[in-house]
């Protein structure tokens, strides 16, 4: 059953109506798939081509197909990661990737990445893929985001190493005190941390330097 809009909605043009029916037959052929039917979701979306029978897009996707929130949203995140994955095109990378995602499972876990990361990730996915004669898995792609996390915190960690050495900027029991959250940082890093210690160690980083800064 289909729930009028409470407050009044423009009419759908000619153009629109015509585009919103292209779009749900792809969402209904394609409704297993990710990519055709993240695209026509985002559009109705992002042009409220839905608005002259429903309040929200949320309504939409719940009533006409089922979806829910979360759902729709990973679907439309995992359509936009095979647009940025296809067309970057930069001095760095002068052409598209040759090889994509084949399915949203691959997908996923780069659309909670900035793009410039998901490009960082996928190259490194299909060299390791390549060199490993590896399967491209979620769970093959999720080791890779984590090796390269890994490899910025150590790298951090190295830099406020340096840079505290020598320096005088803080008495000599906080910096013994600042040197020894370091090596127990490093050392937790280079083991792997669990996605919820990372979340606990950024919210003491936090605390710390608001104390600092205030």
């Amino acid at each position: 059953m289909k729930l009028l809009a409470t407050q009044p909605a423009s009419p759908l043009s000619e153009r629109e109506k015509k585009l919103l029916t292209s779009l749900e037959v792809d969402i209904e052929q394609n409704l297993k798939g990710f990519q055709k039917v993240g695209y026509a979701l985002a559009t109705i979306r992002d042009q409220a081509l839905y608005r002259e029978e429903y309040d929200t897009f949320e309504e939409y996707c719940r009533e006409e197909w089922d979806l829910g929130r979360p759902r729709a949203y990973q679907l439309i995140a995992s359509h936009d990661v095979m647009e940025n994955l296809s067309t970057i095109v930069d001095k760095a990378r002068p052409k598209p990737f040759s090889v994509l995602p084949v399915n949203e499972a691959q997908a996923r876990p780069l659309s909670y990445l900035p793009p410039e990361q998901q490009i960082e990730v996928w190259e490194m996915v299909l060299e390791e893929a390549d060199t490993t004669e590896s399967r491209i898995t979620a769970s093959f792609i999720q080791r890779c985001i984590d090796a390269i996390r890994q490899k910025k915190i150590s790298n951090t960690i190295r830099k406020a190493r340096e840079s505290s050495e020598g320096r005088s900027f803080l008495p000599q029991p906080v910096q013994l005190s600042f040197q020894t959250f370091l090596d127990e940082l490093r050392k937790n890093t280079d083991e792997g941390f669990e996605p919820e210690s990372r979340k606990e160690l950024a919210k003491l980083l936090r605390e710390i330097l608001s104390t600092i800064e205030n």
